[in-house]
């Protein structure tokens, strides 16, 4: 029996070998007529490894799909010249005689891989995509016989609803020839272009022309409701000079982009609770990538950034001026210090390289570690340089709160005399001054603001780039404002955008005359303000301060206001206005 039992197992191995072998050869001879088509055209000189690539496939059906993709690719795309061998060259100049050929029976192929395997997308695709680009190629435009990439690229789409590439080729072919389609071809071009649209490249790329097929509200209609996709958009209405479209665009994008931005807020938290450091550590950078520092001032987003960087783990180094944790603690350093957790800006510091030895001593002072603090000072060369006036005036600032005048006017000493008569040191000397019981003192500080920092105001003031550099004295300006009008050519609006210590504080639609009112309550220092048109063209008209509480035409936006993210190349940002005065500003 153990005799019958192997001579049976010996036979049964020697048929499956046998029946290896038919099913191999069926497949090289199913597969041949790929393999010709790939030397037949010189596929296999201008992409080496094509051949052993097929051959890899399950079945000679995907090996065509494999080459199909490669004559797309060829048809569409370009190609290194330099990089390429002699022989290749060669074989490159010959193929562009011969490419309506080689379409031709590379749809022969796609058919025959169609009727193998019927139900696998990809193979109409391939299919539909050849078709088109040999149609594209003929004379006549791809109007004569739409039919014979309709089908077959409708039909991808149909059957594979979850992929992308179908729905963006048909898409964007329909659109590009929207004048030679009938109106049964056009159909679904709006359901295909909302899926395409979730693409930010191709919304990128189409969403003009879209505009001309289809008209400015029909498009816009199509852009997805994400703070990207409405940037994109965005920029189009400004190229095109339609302002009351980008009004409207830019406030649909921010709603999004402050729900974005608690959405992205709520995942990092959730990852906090976990212990998961690797998951906040990366969602603090994409949080941060997504969205802009200076494109918001609210009482809400700095919560939001401060609250960013307080859970960003320190484990990892980064450079000053490369990475967001050092854009996040020049914000807050930029006046905004009270609405941030001391802690968190001194982790930050400590985990970035290249950190001015000031910025160090002004996050040591905050964090009350005076031995950092000493250290960054006996290690800088320019102690008592203009950079380091901020420090010196903030620190005689913090001496002053803990009771000690004598020591804070000792710290003011130690500023540049090129910067003793700055805004903020002047304040500070008139403060200390007071403590101390010195009317003299107070009067002189009191003298020099109001000669040489507090001048009026006017149109005089505003500077070539748009900006308004002012001395905010806390003591006088509480309940003021700057009011800043600004007047559009008749007859054609603009959208105005307004910045505050080179952050964002709003944009309105404006026809006609409008004021922008920035109100000076919780400044101090030398402040910049700058109004610009995002879309369209203004000029100021007038500029003066005021006081008290009484309505004007616009404010600092409040918390409904969100972030932007990319503006349109077109623009005339204010916030990078604002942010270009303030260079040599040695406001604290």
């Amino acid at each position: 029996m153990k005799k019958a039992r192997a001579w049976l197992l010996a036979l049964g191995c020697a048929l499956l070998a046998v029946l290896s072998g038919v099913q191999y050869a069926s497949q090289r001879s199913r597969a041949a007529p790929v393999d010709a088509f790939v030397r037949k055209f010189g596929l296999d000189v201008r992409w080496p490894g094509l051949l052993e690539q097929t051959r890899f496939e399950p079945s000679p059906d995907f090996a065509a799909s494999v080459v199909a993709d490669t004559v797309v690719r060829e048809e569409t795309g370009s190609v290194a010249w330099s990089e390429l061998s002699a022989e290749q060259r060669a074989a490159w100049l010959a193929s562009f005689a011969g490419r309506d050929e080689e379409l031709t029976e590379a749809i022969a192929l796609m058919s025959q891989a169609m009727a193998a395997n019927p139900g696998w997308a990809f193979h109409r695709f391939f299919a539909g995509q050849l078709a088109y680009l040999r149609e594209r190629r003929k004379g006549g435009g791809v109007g004569s016989r739409p039919e014979v990439w309709l089908v077959p690229l409708g039909q991808a789409v149909a059957m594979a609803p979850g992929l992308d590439s179908p729905a963006g080729f048909l898409a964007e072919a329909i659109v590009d020839n929207w004048k030679v389609l009938g109106e049964r071809d056009k159909k679904d071009v709006r359901k295909l272009l909302a899926r395409a649209f979730l693409d930010q490249g191709f919304l990128a790329w189409k969403f003009g022309q879209t505009v001309n097929v289809l008209g400015r509200d029909e498009a816009l209609s199509l852009v997805p409701d994400e703070p990207v996709a409405l940037t994109v958009a965005l920029a189009e209405m400004a190229r095109i000079g339609d302002v009351p479209a980008a009004a409207k665009v830019v406030g649909t994008w921010e709603a999004a982009e402050m729900k974005s931005r608690r959405a992205d807020l709520a995942k990092l938290e959730r990852r906090a609770e976990m212990g998961d450091v690797d998951g906040v550590r990366d969602g603090c950078r994409a949080w941060a990538a997504a969205h802009r520092v200076l494109d918001f001032d609210t009482t809400g987003t700095r919560k939001q950034m401060a609250r960013v960087l307080d859970l960003w783990p320190d484990d990892v180094r980064g450079t000053w001026r490369g990475d967001p944790r050092g854009e996040m603690v020049r914000y807050f350093l930029d006046g905004r210090a009270g609405d941030v957790l001391p802690a968190a800006m001194s982790r930050a510091v400590g985990a970035l390289t290249g950190v001015p030895e000031s910025i160090a001593a002004r996050v040591a002072l905050l964090v009350s570690d005076r031995y950092a603090m000493e250290g960054a000072i006996r290690s800088s060369d320019g102690a008592g340089s203009l950079e380091w006036t901020p420090f010196f005036v903030e620190k005689a600032r913090a001496e002053l709160r803990e009771g000690h005048p004598d020591e804070a006017l000792r710290t003011l000493g130690s500023v540049a005399s090129a910067a003793r008569g700055e805004c903020a040191v002047l304040l500070t000397r008139r403060d200390v001054a007071a403590a101390l019981g010195d009317p003299a003192g107070r009067d002189e500080a009191n003298q020099l603001l109001r000669t040489s920092q507090r001048p009026p105001v006017g149109l005089d003031s505003v500077s070539p780039t748009g900006a308004i550099s002012l001395c905010v004295d806390p003591a006088v300006d509480a309940s003021g404002f700057l009011d800043v009008e600004v007047e559009a050519p008749a007859g054609t609006p603009a959208l105005v955008e307004w910045a505050g210590n080179q952050a964002r504080w709003g944009d309105r639609l404006v026809e006609g005359k409008a004021v922008i009112r920035f109100p000076l309550a919780g400044l101090q220092g030398r402040s910049t303000f700058a109004t610009g048109a995002l879309v369209g063209r203004v000029v100021v008209t007038r500029v003066e301060r005021t006081e008290g509480r009484t309505a004007a035409s616009s404010s600092r936006s409040g918390e409904a206001m969100d972030a932007a993210t990319e503006a349109p190349r077109t623009a005339a940002r204010a916030a990078g206005v604002a942010g270009s005065e303030k260079l040599n500003s040695t406001r604290p």
